[in-house]
């Protein structure tokens, strides 16, 4: 393993932050093994979760990049560098190959690999009922995990949403631009008209006038999909967080109400869950903030779908009036031309303004598995040998 790694996964941990990495162990026989370990905070120390990482992303890029980096550790060591600024370093490499890669930092990495490998592990293991037959706490675990699974699959829908958002908001800003080259087309046609200039002129001036709302509305548009981005990515690695942390829980809750155990190793993972149930609700609570948030953007996003939806029938409206004028008015080809595209401009936002408004659509109905979520969590129960 690189020490890279390691450092980035402690500044991380010491900042605060939960972080995951994938990491190789070796066993006691010499050899190794891989693992993903979901590390956050906890209390006085901090708790790691592992699972076995499946994607493709292990063999495609992380043991390329680790083996790059480690051998330029040893080139380092062995020719008697410190080992802290090996550590720096090599951090700042591996940071560098990140980059290279798309990924400004650690962090937007691990937030685009916790969940790759998460759903990796979900399509390994397949869609799992959740035992009908468990009682108490091991039933309250599966029925939250019922409703966050719920989350998760709900997040590629919002993740598709914000695809569709991207694209649309980019569509936006180069209509506005076309339509204000239009309109500037039709003043200097208007000018040159002797007879209808007048009025045809004043059309043109509303369609620039109609370019700058939307531009202005696009602008705002774009300024509300950045952070609902952003935080998309962050709901993404939380809710990846939260369901290994939440499977172990369950691990945790059969195999304490397992017969067999005595009860000072009873007590003792009864206190361990206790521990891990403190750290989940802390992550679910994270995340239901963060989905509450998103959905204040999508309501911002929603309002400024309507101000560019008010500008292009306004356009429309235009596109109509200059229609019938042209057809009153000689020599008027060239704004014939200039209003068939138009026409052919809001052809062509149509589909853009169902895609923006059928996201907004699907976001609210996303709500109601948060709601469910908060519920089951609510009535999960720390274990009594935890609690005394």
């Amino acid at each position: 393993m690189p020490r890279a790694a390691f450092r980035l996964l402690w500044d991380h941990l010491l900042r605060g932050e939960p972080i995951a990495a994938h990491v190789k162990n070796m066993a006691a026989d010499g050899s190794y093994y891989w693992v993903m370990a979901c590390v956050v905070p906890c209390g006085d120390g901090f708790l790691s979760v592992r699972l076995k990482p499946t994607s493709e992303l292990l063999s495609a890029a992380v043991i390329p990049v680790y083996a790059e980096v480690r051998a330029m550790e040893i080139r380092m060591e062995q020719a008697g560098t410190p080992r802290r600024e090996v550590a720096e370093r090599s951090c700042e490499r591996l940071l560098e190959m990140l980059a290279e890669a798309g990924f400004p930092d650690y962090g937007s990495f691990i937030r685009m690999a916790l969940p790759q490998e998460i759903r990796a592990r979900e399509e390994a293991l397949g869609r799992r009922e959740r035992d009908p037959g468990a009682r108490g706490i091991a039933a309250d675990l599966r029925v939250a995990g019922r409703r966050l699974d719920d989350v998760f699959a709900g997040l590629e829908v919002h993740a598709s949403a914000n695809a569709s958002l991207g694209s649309s908001a980019d569509f936006i800003h180069v209509l506005a631009d076309d339509v204000r080259l239009n309109a500037t087309n039709g003043l200097i046609a208007a000018s040159k008209l002797t007879e209808g200039g007048a009025t045809l002129g004043a059309v043109a001036r509303e369609m620039s006038r109609c370019a700058s709302g939307m531009a202005t509305a696009a602008d705002a548009f774009s300024g509300v999909v950045r952070p609902a981005m952003g935080l998309l990515h962050d709901l993404d690695f939380r809710i990846s967080l939260a369901k290994a942390q939440l499977d172990m829980a369950i691990f945790f809750a059969d195999e304490l109400a397992a017969s067999g155990h005595g009860p000072e190793v009873a007590a003792r993972r009864a206190h361990s869950l206790g521990e891990l149930l403190t750290c989940l609700r802390r992550e679910v609570d994270g995340l239901l903030d963060a989905l509450r948030r998103l959905d204040e953007n999508f309501a911002a996003l929603a309002a400024r779908t309507d101000d560019i939806g008010l500008t292009l029938t306004t356009l429309g409206a235009l596109h109509v009036a200059g229609r019938i004028e042209v057809a009153s008015v000689s020599g008027s080809h060239g704004f014939t031309v200039l209003f068939d595209q138009v026409r052919h401009q809001l052809e062509r936002a149509e589909p853009h303004m169902m895609s923006l408004e059928g996201a907004a659509k699907r976001m609210g109905a996303a709500r109601h598995q948060e709601s469910a979520l908060r519920f089951s969590m609510s009535h999960v129960a720390v274990p009594e040998a935890a609690a005394a």
